[in-house]
């Protein structure tokens, strides 16, 4: 639920190290404070990067949880100006990377590799759409690969785009999939004359 006055708190204590933060992004005291003070807002994620030249971003993630995108929209939304800084209420597209790490369901670091994952997309009407896809050797449980996708589409369309756009998806690692190179899912839905993106 969205707190008002949590939120003003919030933006109060960020403008006050707001200048910290943008000369020192990597400064861990700053950074451990910041993931608590979001923490106190709710069940959310959250990142900084560079916007351009002169600004930075805050994104505060609704963690892939569409439920959560309207709060995430409202605490953004009550943001003040604040010097060289832009903010998100959900993480941004980002340039396609084929490989990261993350911890899988038990705990362990591993490697996810999306150079040979492939997909095909269902259409609705109203111009979402159901996706399903073929991953290759993710070491881990079906809740681990469907993370690992559910991240990569993320990433590739933006947080948000993926929330409102995407209904469901489904993962397989069937040898005789039949799908689309994953890496083109962004051009695919940028033809569609239909899509929001």
């Amino acid at each position: 639920m969205f707190e008002q006055n949590r939120s003003h708190e919030f933006w109060e204590w960020f403008k006050s190290r707001s200048n910290q933060l943008f000369d020192d992004p990597t400064n861990a005291d700053i950074i451990l404070d910041l993931d608590r003070q979001i923490q106190s807002l709710g069940p959310f994620d959250w990142e900084i990067g560079p916007f351009n030249e002169e600004f930075m971003y805050l994104a505060i993630s609704p963690n892939l949880d569409p439920k959560l995108l309207a709060i995430t929209r409202l605490i953004v939304k009550s943001a003040p100006k604040v010097k060289n800084w832009v903010f998100y209420d959900s993480k941004p597209q980002k340039p396609y990377i084929s490989q990261w790490h993350m911890l899988n369901d038990v705990g362990k670091p591993i490697l996810i590799d999306t150079s040979f994952w492939k997909y095909v997309l269902y259409k609705f009407q109203d111009g979402t759409f159901d996706i399903e896809v073929n991953v290759v050797s993710i070491d881990g449980n079906e809740q681990t690969r469907l993370l690992a996708v559910e991240i990569a589409m993320a990433n590739i369309l933006g947080e948000h785009t993926f929330l409102t756009l995407v209904k469901n998806v489904s993962v397989t690692d069937s040898n005789e999939f039949r799908g689309i190179i994953f890496k083109n899912l962004y051009q695919q839905l940028q033809k569609d004359e239909n899509s929001t993106l």
